[in-house]
């Protein structure tokens, strides 16, 4: 993982969902639950 996204998701996110697109790119999801 990135270190973008690793201070992300350590940040204030508690969940982190990632989707493969069919087009070859990637769908993060970050969300507080």
């Amino acid at each position: 993982m990135q270190e973008g996204l690793r201070k992300l998701y350590t940040g204030d996110f508690n969940s982190m969902e990632q989707e493969g697109q069919s087009d070859g790119s990637t769908l993060i999801t970050l969300s507080k639950r």
